[in-house]
């Protein structure tokens, strides 16, 4: 699914190799904090000026979010369990509340 991200770090586009901390981030994390960030403003977009109706539909996703990753270190769920994600999903997570605050709410 990810080939072409091998045409940036073989080149010399990006000095990194493939065992790179911040390849396996953009490859494995951040998708899922990409996610979270993107149904949070679709959700705050919805809720434009009812702050009460975003965090009752926000709040569940964020936390769902997290406990599937804690999901997998039981293997209710499959996955491979990721401290790296859990911190990507929080962050991800204040991200979306901080845009809707400050670029959804205001306008």
């Amino acid at each position: 699914m990810f080939s072409w991200l091998g045409a940036f770090y073989s080149s010399s586009i990006i000095g990194v190799h493939s065992g790179s901390p911040l390849i396996n981030f953009a490859v494995y994390s951040l998708p899922d904090g990409l996610w979270l960030v993107s149904c949070m403003i679709i959700v705050g977009i919805i809720w434009e000026s009812r702050p009460c109706q975003f965090y009752t539909y926000s709040i569940p996703v964020i936390i769902s979010s997290i406990a599937m990753e804690f999901l997998q270190i039981t293997h209710a769920i499959p996955g491979t369990y990721d401290f790296v994600d859990v911190i990507t999903l929080c962050m991800s997570g204040g991200i979306g509340v901080l845009i809707y605050h400050i670029y959804i709410k205001e306008t």
